[in-house]
């Protein structure tokens, strides 16, 4: 029970997170070299942190640079997972690794299709639960 309560309260926590340091911004995607930004209506770029555009959170670096393809540490202290279109994972394995509906890595539980992850968020065996 006591479990139940802490994963409750990390998913609850999380879940506050996640709607209170996002803005919701209106603009245009801009690619230069081999990067991506978005610009806002008004002319200026978020930047270091997290954003949500057209309903879907992303992850900006402190130039302005949407991050793909890598794990971040939010302020949260989790991890989540950048995929190469700037998108955050959600409900779906990333190698190793699985990543929830709130977008962040499971750890020490069993993932919605059975299989275990331990306290880092790797998965402990191929073998089901």
């Amino acid at each position: 029970m006591k479990k139940n309560k802490i994963v409750f309260s990390t998913i609850l926590s999380v879940a506050l997170m996640l709607s209170m340091s996002v803005c919701s911004f209106a603009g245009e995607w801009k690619q230069t070299d081999n990067y991506w930004y978005f610009e806002n209506s008004d002319g200026s770029h978020p930047s270091g942190g997290m954003y949500v555009i057209d309903n879907s959170p992303y992850i900006f670096d402190n130039n302005g640079i949407l991050l793909t393809s890598k794990w971040v540490q939010v302020s949260s202290g989790e991890w989540v997972y950048c995929k190469g279109d700037g998108n955050l994972a959600k409900d779906q394995w990333v190698g190793n690794y699985y990543c929830g509906s709130d977008y962040t890595m499971a750890t020490n539980t069993v993932t919605p299709d059975g299989y275990n992850v331990g306290a880092d968020g790797k998965l402990v065996s191929n073998l089901q639960a």
